[in-house]
């Protein structure tokens, strides 16, 4: 009924005149819906870029929930095992650590999974159909999880083995860890996030590697992808307060692929890791 809708109620809260500022990711149906003329401002990313103490401490939470997921992944991994059998537990952990501890939970503001890719699919950091493959000694794999738990982003990641790591595996698994020591070693307030990529993107070159398919970093709030970016192009300096995954990849099309990422935050002197867990492969090669 004509002046019950949204869209109505829309209207009556906009000024009759003057230009309407709209975020860059606002939706078509939404922007179309307001009659004033609109620009697109980023007030919106730059208001998220610093967090405050309680959101730190929401992600901090998100943080400790996904390192715990992630060794309950890696724990059930066997000769055999399906990718489906190893990450069924994740869920209803989240679950459990939210009920628990969270007493006001929003079960729709958690959007977050935990996934292994085998070997055959790390080519493609965005490859997830692999939930009937089978894991087979070797690697290598990776294991994921990622995403937000009631309201906040976090994400932890780790390249890691079954067994044994193949010779063809070490060069490009310690080329990563390269990079990504380069990464940490840069990031303090002060540094620009383009050319903590730049050095990152340097170290696979001269090792021979294509150049990566994604960014150094990104942002978490209360979305799992937000600026600021550690990427090229992206000349912003970094600040206390800020949160960033740090992942550097290497990817070989039609072979393997390899990727540790923790959630980071930024501090007045440097960083804190707030998803701990070993990055090593000796410590990553599971028996």
């Amino acid at each position: 009924m004509a002046g019950t809708r949204w869209s109505d109620r829309l209207q009556d809260v906009l000024p009759a005149q003057g230009t309407i500022g709209i975020e860059g990711a606002c939706p078509a149906y939404l922007s179309a819906s307001v009659s004033n003329p609109t620009q697109v401002l980023n007030v919106i990313d730059v208001v998220r870029e610093i967090k405050s103490p309680h959101e730190i401490s929401r992600i901090a939470w998100t943080s400790d929930v996904m390192t715990n997921a992630l060794g309950m992944m890696l724990g059930a991994v066997r000769n055999g095992t399906m990718v489906a059998q190893a990450i069924a537990g994740v869920t209803p952990y989240f679950y459990q650590r939210c009920l628990t501890e969270a007493p006001n939970y929003n079960v729709m503001s958690t959007h977050a999974a935990g996934l292994i890719q085998p070997p055959a699919y790390t080519d493609d950091p965005h490859n997830f159909s692999c939930l009937t493959a089978p894991c087979e000694p070797g690697g290598p794999f990776l294991g994921l999880v990622a995403g937000k738990i009631n309201g906040y982003g976090a994400e932890i990641e780790r390249t890691f083995f079954l067994e044994h790591v193949p010779e063809d595996a070490r060069k490009p698994f310690d080329t990563m860890m390269e990079m990504r020591h380069k990464a940490y070693s840069m990031l303090k307030p002060g540094a620009v996030g383009s050319e903590i990529d730049a050095a990152c993107l340097e170290i696979a070159k001269k090792a021979g590697y294509d150049t990566p398919l994604h960014r150094t970093g990104h942002s978490f709030g209360v979305t799992s992808h937000e600026a600021p970016f550690l990427a090229i192009g992206e000349d912003n300096m970094i600040q206390p307060g800020m949160l960033f995954s740090i992942e550097p990849g290497i990817y070989m099309r039609d072979q393997a692929g390899f990727r540790h990422s923790d959630t980071v935050l930024v501090t007045e002197t440097g960083y804190e890791i707030l998803t701990k867990y070993p990055d090593e492969k000796e410590e990553l090669t599971l028996s």
